[in-house]
């Protein structure tokens, strides 16, 4: 039963992050505050992880870049703190991406090689 809430939270988040790419926002967020509620309510991690990067994600694309990063920010100290190294790498980019939007292209840049070293360090 708890694979099929944690499968539902990261359906969830999956369905936030296709709702920003439609520019469905305010859909989008909504999807991904209950993606990110229900992974917390049953601990899954990587659902929580996949929640964050969908409201990076919903937020960067509907203008908010502070909120974008805030949430990128969150998917990487989740990732790295339980050596997921994918999703840390995805999470860099996700940061990189809402820091360029903030004009902030030289910490923009940092993160991207941050990204390309946490790849490569797993054979990406």
């Amino acid at each position: 039963m708890t694979g099929d809430r944690e499968r539902g939270a990261t359906a969830l988040a999956c369905q936030a992050d296709l709702l920003a790419a439609l520019g469905r926002f305010e859909e989008a967020l909504v999807a991904g505050k209950d993606a990110l509620a229900a992974a917390l309510g049953m601990g899954s991690v990587r659902g929580e992880l996949w929640a964050h990067l969908a409201l990076s994600e919903a937020y960067r694309r509907s203008g908010n870049g502070h909120e974008a990063h805030y949430h990128a920010q969150q998917a990487i100290a989740g990732a790295a703190g339980h050596s997921l190294a994918k999703i840390e790498a995805t999470a860099r980019l996700a940061a990189a991406r809402a820091r360029r939007q903030l004009g902030e292209a030289g910490a923009a840049a940092a993160d991207e090689r941050r990204a390309a070293a946490v790849a490569e360090a797993i054979g990406a």
